[in-house]
């Protein structure tokens, strides 16, 4: 145990001596939290409404569940309007649509 005492308080030693425990243990920490602070910042944001072309077939019961569940969020204003698969790119090519879902035939 006396070694091991003896290890770590020559290290200790070496350490506050080049400043390492100091940019380390001190200055490093500090930048990390600053800079997760401004990454991370819980600023309130507001999302735009988004309209969604989305096709899925009628007796899809998986496919009707995943445009179901597009409009539940209570954060997000999305409105699905459900088309023909040959209408979803061109609607979001003209702009009538900011996304566009094609759920293949037998994707459950």
């Amino acid at each position: 145990m006396r070694q091991l005492l003896t290890m770590t308080a020559t290290d200790l030693r070496q350490r506050v001596r080049d400043k390492s425990v100091l940019i380390f243990g001190i200055l490093v920490p500090i930048a990390l939290m600053s800079v997760m602070n401004m990454v991370f910042q819980t600023e309130d944001v507001s999302l735009d409404p988004v309209t969604v072309a989305a096709s899925a077939a009628e007796d899809d019961e998986l496919g009707q569940a995943v445009l179901g569940v597009l409009s539940e969020f209570p954060e997000l204003e999305v409105t699905v309007e459900e088309v023909l698969a040959d209408d979803v790119r061109p609607q979001v090519d003209d702009g009538d649509a900011e996304l566009g879902i094609i759920i293949p035939e037998g994707f459950g």
